[in-house]
């Protein structure tokens, strides 16, 4: 339990920290720079454990390069381009929801229906999210400018549901290789899309005064949320069983506790609708939980 919460607090305090790093370093830089590293450092970790024959893709590369771009750029370069364009505090509120649009997924893809109490928690943890994103006002979403933001969190989300999800597709991979060999792909193409923003002028490159101005922001991103807080997270979930994910609630707590002590004023829609997220996760693992009793 120790292990899930640290890497829920870590979750959750990379949303400040990684939004604070943005005023310096532009979101396509900053996750070039923490995937490039983590690649670089996971790919050395698993030539190391693995040997060199764990470098192949298994007659399988389009789909680990598919499934990189899904996962790293999709769900984490969006994320940071999305975060760049709202609150820390909203993006860690939706990214909460990931359990629940996993169920979604789940329904639409492979035909497996939730059940009624999951049903009940999406639509309550939805409802929470719109009231976190419209602060209780859906007209304000027009000259908030956060919209657009929200959106590509969302996009975000579901990106990495998907790629969680597809990880199934390679039962006789370590999660080390499987991790590797897709972030390595994935950081490939955030390499792309960083030069094409920059070359349309979209992103610019920082200068090594602006790096060492926020060094110990992209240290936290890359080591502690991104390799830690995964590896934390791993951990817990493998001692503690499918009832840990319900630690995922720590990440907008901790966005929130971090927002009110930098002087943030949520209002009463914002924090209703990250309670109501919260209780959306409780429900649906206790009813989870209820049915495979039954079931039992």
């Amino acid at each position: 339990m120790a292990c899930l919460i640290l890497a829920a607090v870590s979750w959750g305090c990379s949303f400040p920290v990684g939004k604070a790093a943005m005023l310096v370093v532009d979101a396509y830089f900053l996750t070039a720079i923490r995937y490039g590293v983590a690649a670089a450092v996971l790919l050395a970790a698993l030539l190391y454990v693995e040997g060199a024959g764990a470098l192949r893709c298994d007659g399988r590369p389009l789909l680990v390069a598919v499934l990189g771009v899904v996962g790293i750029g999709g769900g984490v370069l969006m994320m940071f381009v999305g975060l760049h364009h709202t609150q820390a505090e909203h993006a860690a509120v939706i990214v909460a929801t990931q359990p629940l649009v996993a169920a979604v997924l789940a329904w639409l893809v492979r035909k497996q229906r939730p059940g009624t109490s999951t049903l009940f928690a999406i639509g309550l943890a939805f409802t929470g999210v719109a009231l976190v994103v419209t602060r209780g006002d859906p007209s304000s979403l027009a000259g908030s400018g956060t919209a657009g933001g929200d959106l590509l969190v969302l996009g975000a989300a579901l990106c990495w549901v998907t790629y969680t999800l597809c990880a199934a597709a390679f039962p006789s991979w370590s999660a080390l290789r499987f991790t590797a060999l897709t972030a390595s792909a994935g950081a490939l193409f955030v390499f792309a899309a960083t030069a094409a923003a920059t070359r349309v002028g979209a992103a610019a490159v920082p200068t090594s005064a602006q790096l060492l101005s926020v060094v110990w922001q992209i240290l936290f991103v890359t080591f502690g949320a991104a390799q830690l807080g995964t590896l934390c997270w791993n951990i817990g979930i493998r001692r503690v069983g499918a009832g840990g994910v319900l630690f995922i609630n720590f990440v907008p707590i901790t966005a929130f506790i971090i927002g009110v002590v930098r002087g943030y004023r949520f209002n009463w829609a914002e924090v209703l609708g990250a309670a109501l997220v919260i209780l959306a996760l409780l429900a649906s693992r206790i009813g989870t939980a209820n049915q495979q009793g039954d079931t039992g």
